[in-house]
């Protein structure tokens, strides 16, 4: 029989909010040895989150998704990656 998703979930899940700080995320990142959260606004998904993108922000400042940024270089600055959601 195959395995469902249900039998390897975490449960409750760890999950972060919009205005949660950064650093702040990383860290639970570390302490629950995951690279992806759901990010959650009351009881709505409104996106995820990814280590390799917080640590862009936190390198460099980048504060747009790896999607974003790559469709604002190829519109030539027409628009900010922000923006494009």
């Amino acid at each position: 029989m195959a395995q469902r998703i249900r039998d390897v979930m975490t449960t409750p899940p760890v999950v972060v909010g919009p205005d949660d700080e950064v650093t702040a995320v990383v860290e639970l990142m570390r302490s629950t040895a995951t690279t992806v959260l759901p990010v959650v606004h009351g009881d709505r998904l409104i996106g995820t989150v990814a280590l390799d993108d917080l640590i862009a922000v936190l390198l460099d400042g980048t504060t747009a998704d790896p999607y974003h940024r790559r469709v604002a270089a190829a519109s030539a600055g027409t628009a900010r990656g922000e923006d494009l959601g």
